[in-house]
Formats: C-alpha cells, structure tokens, sequence
C-alpha cells in the first residue's frame, strides 16, 4: 500500500450510504477538484424512462432489471454490503476455484449460460462450471438497464482521470463513486474486491490491467442514444482512460465508499438531511418546477364528464364562488336577498354588470377577495367537489 493511500485511509472513515449530505459534500469537493456533475437535461431524463419502461415486468427476474430493483427483491448481506443474491453466488463458486486459469478471459458455453440466465430469472440459483459463471457474472453486468458506475458519471469519471495530479484523480475518482445509488456502490465495492483477490492469486495468470479491460465495455460506458450495436466514436476515444478508472478501482478497492474527514466536516455544516436531500436532487436531476404550474390538472366534483379540469377553469370557478359567497353577506347585511344575488349572476356579462353598480366600497371589497383568491397558497380546502390534485 502506498503511502499516498495509506494517508488518505488514515484521515477517513465508512460513509452511510444514502447520505445526503455526504453526497452534496462531495459534489462540492469535485467542483473544487475540476470535476463538476452537470445536471441531467430533460432528454436524458426521458431515454431514462424509457429504458425502465423495457425492463422486465417479472417480480422474480433479475437480467435486465435495475440494481436497486434486484437488490430490493433478492438482496443478500456479504459482511456490510447489500448485493444480488445471484452475484453472492456467482462469487462464490468464483472463489471455490480461483486458482483457475484465465477467469473472465476463457469464454464458456453460450448456450449453457443462457439456460441458466433462464433459471435465474425464474427464481432459480446459479449453476454450471467456473467459466460459464464468470461470463454469467458478465451478462448481469452488461444487460442493466443502466452501467454500474452509470451513464450520467461516465464523463465526470474520464474527467477526473486526465487531472495532472495523481493523489488528484484517486480522490475524484473516489469522490465520485460516493454519489452513486446505494446499491450500485455496494456492489461496486464487492466487484472490485472479488476482482482484485482474482488478480492477487498466482494460478489466475490475471493482470490488473487485463482484469480492467475485460469488466470496463460492462461497467462504464457513455450513453447510446441511437441505440446503434456498434460501439460509438466516443467510447472508442475514451476506452483508455476507462480502463484506466478501472484500474484505479480494482488496486484501490478499499476506498470505495470511504469519506475523507474534509468532506465529512463539511457535510456537518450542513442543514437538516432534508433539505441536503433536496439540494443534491435539485443539482442532480434539475430544480424541479413549484407545485402552482404543475398543478395543470385538478379533479373537481364540478368538471366535465372525466372529472377534470384545468388549472385555470378550477381557480376561475373557486375565486367565483367565493365572490359569490361574500356578496350574499353583502347583500344579507344591506337586507337584500343572497338568493337573488346568486340567480342574477347566471352569465359572466351578468355578474360583471351587478359589480359595477354596487357602491365603491362593495366593488373595492370584491376587487381585494380576487386578488387575495388569486395569491393564496394553498387553494381554499373549503371548497366542495376538490377532492384530489393530478400532478404531471
């Protein structure tokens, strides 16, 4: 261990993960670093959402799933990790026979490895010999609906190797696998663990660059947003500097998930979790709009025949009826009749031209309940027939 790491180890501690804070910390320190994490645009937002609607609807599948999905369903402690049972498996009939010659370069039986994958997703555990495992464990990778270290950190990641100085690229690289999802970062530490004790057996024959270049085109890997089945310019460009990261995670796999005590300390600083939780999601995937243009929609008792109508039709119809209710009590105070008020005012023209011929002080007294219905926040929840809002 160098003494680089060694350093960095000392002034360290186990991060919990899910941390919001923790996590804003560390996209601060990235900044500082010259990594920034732009913000997903709306684009990337809905090729997301695309992917997760082509993913298997089984509830024993597990190929094609997302990470936390399969962890939340078939989750299985290692020490103090969460991780896939069948990737629990996997590692262990792997470690069973790790003086095995070439793991994850000799290929295995396609066809036995589609049966099993078949098996797995029908809530089957994992069979075969060592080399149909090892392009099991491969399968799972690259069939996730997202990367393990994600589409959205693939530039910060390529970034933050190319830093001039090295103690600079392990901290980033480090930093960055701090913002993953909290299933992706677990399982990201117990890969490169199992990885690394590969590499660290003689009868393996596996280097760590060799290890680095077979699991990178699995792990990290830009966006295809045409969806083509070659592999795209920029993945080619940058495959280097990714296998790279890869390198630097698997020799290094003891810091995956450690906060330095300077991120640590500035997460104290911080706010309530709640708000830090807002903060990062705001940064991460774009403050989202306030609630008063979402609300586009509203199911009222007083709409059209599907129960809805829009935002603008409900505050129209609410900052009615309270006019209508306070010019009752006008007209009940004057000894006039709230019921003739209400059938006067069957148009628009009707009820505008009843408004011009009350006194000054009526007319003012409506002109302040319309701007005061129009401000409010909330909308009056004593209205009946607003039952629920629809939000987009």
């Amino acid at each position: 261990m160098t003494r680089g790491v060694s350093k960095f180890l000392a002034t360290a501690r186990a991060m919990q993960t899910g941390h919001y804070r923790i996590k804003l910390a560390a996209l601060q320190h990235m900044a500082a670093l010259g990594v920034p994490l732009r913000t997903m645009s709306p684009q990337e937002k809905k090729r997301m959402e695309k992917r997760l609607k082509r993913c298997p609807r089984s509830q024993t599948a597990v190929f094609g799933v997302p990470l936390d999905v399969v962890v939340s369903r078939q989750g299985l402690e290692c020490g103090s990790l969460l991780v896939p049972r069948c990737l629990a498996q996997i590692a262990s009939m792997i470690r069973n026979e790790i003086n095995t010659e070439g793991l994850f370069r000799v290929c295995g039986s396609s066809s036995r490895i589609k049966q099993v994958q078949a098996q797995i997703d029908e809530g089957g555990d994992v069979e075969g010999g060592v080399h149909e495992v090892c392009g099991l464990l491969k399968l799972f990778l690259r069939e996730l609906p997202e990367p393990l270290l994600t589409y959205r950190l693939y530039e910060p990641f390529v970034r933050a190797m190319k830093l001039s100085q090295p103690r600079h690229r392990l901290e980033a690289v480090m930093l960055l696998c701090l913002v993953l999802p909290e299933a992706n970062l677990s399982t990201l530490r117990f890969l490169m663990k199992l990885v690394h004790d590969i590499i660290h057996t003689p009868g393996s024959l596996m280097t760590t660059f060799n290890m680095a270049a077979i699991f990178t085109p699995n792990i990290l890997k830009p966006e295809d947003v045409d969806q083509s089945t070659t592999t795209s310019e920029v993945e080619l460009t940058n495959h280097g500097t990714c296998v790279n990261v890869v390198e630097l995670l698997i020799e290094h796999h003891e810091l995956i998930g450690v906060v330095p005590l300077h991120v640590q300390r500035v997460a104290l600083e911080m706010g309530s979790e709640e708000q830090a939780r807002v903060d990062y999601m705001a940064r991460s995937f774009g403050r989202q709009r306030s609630w008063w243009p979402r609300m586009t929609r509203k199911r009222v008792g007083f709409a059209s025949r599907n129960q809805t109508v829009s935002y603008s039709t409900a505050s129209s119809l609410l900052r009615g009826q309270s006019l209508l209710n306070v010019d009752h009590d006008l007209q009940n105070n004057r000894g006039g009749s709230g019921r003739h008020v209400l059938a006067a005012w069957s148009t628009d023209s009707d009820r505008h031209n009843h408004l011009n011929n009350e006194s000054s002080d009526t007319h003012s007294a409506h002109s302040a309940l319309s701007t005061r219905s129009r401000t409010d926040r909330p909308l009056p929840s004593s209205i009946s027939g607003l039952d629920s809002f629809i939000l987009y």
